[in-house]
């Protein structure tokens, strides 16, 4: 998968670590993360045979709890022919989750330099996200 794709994938788990950080269990948070559909649910698929299914699944319920269907679970987490198939797909997809996060658990200056390195344009997707209304009707084009 090239870089332009890679992106896809890259972006919507930062945004689900994200919410889910942020918002996950609270009352009248800005976006509601359900049980289920939480990046913690995520690293709980170590080694699971259909991680990718089941990481559709949970991006899925984020989305629909949401109204961000249609948003947030475009790119397809089971797609053989950008992920590898059996035990190079679930390699694949639990690097992808838990190399940020699992690494290093604390956004200090060890998480910025993985980012860097990573992502380099991380930042701006952050700013972006950020200042960018959640309700696909608000959106100008």
């Amino acid at each position: 998968m090239d870089a332009s794709q890679y992106k896809d994938y890259v972006l919507v788990l930062l945004f689900v670590k994200y919410v889910s950080d942020k918002y996950a269990g609270q009352k009248g948070a800005l976006l509601d993360v359900p049980k289920g559909g939480r990046f913690a649910d995520m690293v709980a698929l170590k080694g699971d045979k259909e991680i990718g299914d089941k990481m559709n699944k949970i991006i899925s319920k984020l989305a629909e709890a949401n109204d961000l269907k249609g948003v947030i679970d475009v790119a397809d987490f089971n797609g053989a022919d950008k992920l590898g198939k059996g035990k190079e797909m679930v390699d694949r997809l639990w690097s992808s989750t838990s190399s940020f996060h699992l690494v290093e658990r604390r956004h200090n200056d060890v998480f910025t330099e993985m980012m860097d390195q990573h992502l380099p344009l991380w930042r701006q997707h952050r700013n972006e996200l950020n200042v960018a209304p959640l309700a696909h009707a608000d959106w100008s084009y």
